[in-house]
């Protein structure tokens, strides 16, 4: 048997195959693509910055994206990619030093691209599921008014009353967010059923599937002031 599993490690050439390491940022990789050269020139650079662990350079292309691509696409471009790359980048230990900078810069861009009243009524509103998610709360918020469905980042300590909120962040904080009003929870990355920021991208049939799954599960609580 050891003989066995010794030859299935060998090449036909003889030599001792030895496995790939994971790439870290192959989800930020597998995201959709912006359109325009300047946008993707832009995503490819940044993407290789990050795989080289060169914050410094990053943080260069992030500025270049904000000077450089139109705001519709800024957020394949450079925004989501980059968020995605970072929290794979933490989780395998190789997290850049200038992580912090990165988003913030982020955070900052999409504070001027919802700095304007909301029209038609009150947001739909994004709560934070810790104070090192806001960035994901503006984010989420950005994404969705792109799409129609205005929304904001509430980032205050007391949550809205008689008001639809989602909460976004790593997990969902069931001590301080479970309560009638807040119709769901959103993490970064769609994994494991999950609803997550890049899951948008995707298209909406998919989205719809998860939601559908988890209002059925009892996760989401569905609302016709909150539809996404």
């Amino acid at each position: 048997m050891s003989y066995l599993l010794a030859s299935s490690r060998r090449h036909q050439s003889g030599k001792v195959l030895t496995p790939k390491p994971l790439d870290p940022l192959a989800e930020a990789r597998a995201l959709p693509k912006p359109h325009g050269t300047t946008a993707k020139a832009i995503n490819a650079r940044l993407l290789t910055n990050l795989a080289a662990h060169d914050g410094e350079a990053a943080l260069a292309t992030l500025l270049r994206c904000a000077w450089e691509v139109e705001p519709v696409q800024q957020m394949l471009a450079a925004w989501l990619p980059c968020l995605v790359a970072l929290e794979t980048l933490e989780q395998a230990r190789a997290l850049p030093a200038e992580a912090p900078q990165l988003r913030e810069f982020i955070a900052n861009s999409l504070r001027a691209q919802l700095a304007r009243p909301v029209a038609g009524g009150e947001p739909l509103w994004i709560v934070p599921s810790a104070k090192p998610d806001e960035h994901l709360a503006w984010m989420l918020a950005t994404v969705l008014s792109q799409r129609g469905r205005q929304a904001r980042p509430w980032l205050w300590d007391r949550l809205p009353v008689d008001r639809p909120f989602i909460t976004v962040g790593k997990r969902f904080n069931a001590r301080a967010h479970n309560r009638p009003d807040c119709k769901g929870h959103y993490t970064l990355v769609a994994r494991n059923g999950d609803l997550g920021i890049t899951g948008l991208f995707r298209g909406a049939r998919e989205h719809d599937a998860i939601r559908r799954l988890r209002e059925r599960a009892g996760s989401w609580r569905p609302d016709w002031t909150s539809q996404l």
